[in-house]
């Protein structure tokens, strides 16, 4: 018999998604465009690698909004709503 795999769960409040959806549309990139302009126009020491910490943790908040929204919509079509 074949086993089920249980499929990961994220519990996420609407206004966590929304700060985090928020925080990685929006807020990250700017302070990564600022920044990484910043250090290019007056030579700041590691633009790029700050530039690039920001950018993983944005894939990594995407990342975990990605999971959120197919656990509520997997509970959405089985009618688990809460």
């Amino acid at each position: 018999m074949a086993k089920k795999t249980k499929q990961p769960s994220i519990p996420m409040s609407n206004k966590t998604y929304d700060t985090l959806k928020l925080l990685a549309v929006i807020v990250l990139p700017a302070i990564s465009m600022v920044v990484a302009g910043l250090a290019n126009i007056w030579g700041f020491g590691f633009g790029e690698k700050i530039d690039q910490t920001i950018q993983l943790c944005v894939a990594l908040i995407n990342f975990l909004l990605g999971v959120a929204i197919v656990k509520s919509s997997a509970d959405y079509k089985k009618g688990n709503v809460k």
